[in-house]
């Protein structure tokens, strides 16, 4: 049985819960929006005593679940006779988007003013939003789900590990443990039922898993796409170019289709929780790069997996990409909006981050180990164009703060990303 986690996104959907506004969950397969629902079932009983028969659950992955409410009528009402019976009433969708017309369907029984409380989910953005934007207009809000960020995935059972997030100055004796989960979760990732195994085996079990729901469900049944063959080598690639610039055209000959097929492509990762594109940020277009999006996967197994380095013997640049990657995928749990910087003569800072449209946080990423601190060409050229108070170095060995450029650099360790904007 799976360990339970509190997901940190959980009180915020406990307190919609309270709301009138749809609830709706989205988030790539397996990353546990079912556990979520049922865990918001679990308190409504618990804490608020909410009798079980106020709440009504389906999962529209089971067939008689959806023929329950597959039609709209009869479904209203069954609900208007419930909701006499009882003062309130909770209802929640699992994968709504296998609902007809999902969106029309929705804002019929949100219209009626029964008194109850809908929370739907859906494992793909794409599929969802196309059916719910327009009709949900002001009736709905959206909630992202992802794999276990590094602080969920270290409650599953290092809770002495979890109290030193955010920490400065542990010693050797308490980083090592640190470093080492910290390698284990850049190889296996977060998805809850990989990252609750014990056993490598499983491990590798629930990611082939994983993939192949992936490819059969969302790819293939669901987003109709005709050539899987060609949106797997795309998807090999872009696994192994993690971190590096995209070049729409390059990947197009690479993988021998259209440029649009591409871009189609692309666009569906992106849909399904997948990948993320970062843009660069620039103000100056005849210095800057300012086309070209950097590539980074949201679960670091499922990206190993496609890569197949699902080990823990990495060589330097592997190992870069990964931490890089972690780094991304924890900055994007905190901030709206990231980018990277990168000039014409190949200066390139790894992130920057706008925040309140004040001010700039230009981050590195450094995987290797230094004793001494060394401030790039890169960074040096960016603080140039663009003056801030405080830069990053994420790093594995150093933690100090230099001054530059009458800018604090501070080099952290990767159990302090929450210091970042603080």
């Amino acid at each position: 049985m799976d360990k339970l986690v509190k997901r940190s996104i959980f009180d915020l959907l406990w307190k919609h819960l309270h709301e009138k506004e749809i609830t709706v969950i989205h988030g790539a397969r397996q990353t546990g929006k079912t556990t979520l629902v049922k865990q918001l079932i679990d308190s409504l009983i618990q804490t608020e005593h909410v009798s079980k028969d106020q709440i009504y659950y389906y999962n529209l992955d089971l067939f008689a679940d959806y023929e329950e409410i597959a039609d709209q009528t009869v479904f209203l009402r069954f609900l208007q006779k419930k909701s006499e019976q009882r003062s309130f009433i909770y209802i929640f969708i699992d994968e709504a988007q296998r609902l007809t017309d999902t969106g029309r369907f929705l804002k019929g029984i949100y219209d009626t003013d029964l008194p109850l409380k809908m929370v739907i989910t859906g494992s793909s953005s794409l599929l969802l939003s196309r059916k719910t934007s327009e009709s949900l207009m002001g009736r709905k809000r959206i909630f992202t789900i992802h794999s276990f960020s590094w602080e969920e995935y270290l409650s599953i059972d290092n809770s002495r590990l979890l109290a030193c997030l955010g920490q400065k100055e542990l010693t050797k004796r308490e980083q090592t443990p640190l470093l080492e989960n910290l390698m284990e979760y850049l190889c296996w990732g977060g998805y809850p039922k990989v990252a609750s195994s014990p056993s490598t085996e499983n491990k590798k079990q629930y990611l082939l898993e994983l993939y192949s729901s992936y490819i059969d469900k969302d790819v293939i049944q669901y987003l109709g796409v005709k050539n899987p063959f060609g949106f797997v080598k795309l998807l090999r690639l872009l696994a192994s170019q993690t971190g590096n610039l995209v070049n729409l055209s390059e990947l197009a000959n690479s993988c021998g289709m259209k440029l649009e097929t591409v871009e189609n492509y692309l666009h569906y990762m992106i849909e399904t929780y997948i990948i993320t594109l970062v843009r660069p940020y620039s103000t100056n277009i005849r210095s800057e790069i300012i086309k070209m999006p950097k590539v980074y996967f949201l679960d670091a197994g499922f990206r190993n997996y496609i890569h197949q380095s699902l080990n823990s013997s990495l060589l330097e640049l592997e190992k870069g990409k990964r931490f890089e990657n972690f780094v991304y995928t924890e900055l994007q749990r905190k901030f709206e909006s990231i980018h990277f910087w990168r000039s014409k003569d190949k200066a390139e800072v790894d992130f920057v981050i706008p925040v309140n449209g004040k001010k700039l946080i230009p981050i590195e990423v450094k995987a290797s180990e230094s004793s001494v601190p060394t401030i790039s060409r890169s960074l040096h050229s960016f603080l140039k164009a663009y003056p801030c108070p405080d830069a990053y170095i994420v790093n594995l060995s150093l933690e100090m703060t230099v001054t530059e450029e009458n800018c604090s650099i501070h080099y952290i360790l990767p159990w302090q990303l929450s210091l970042i904007g603080a």
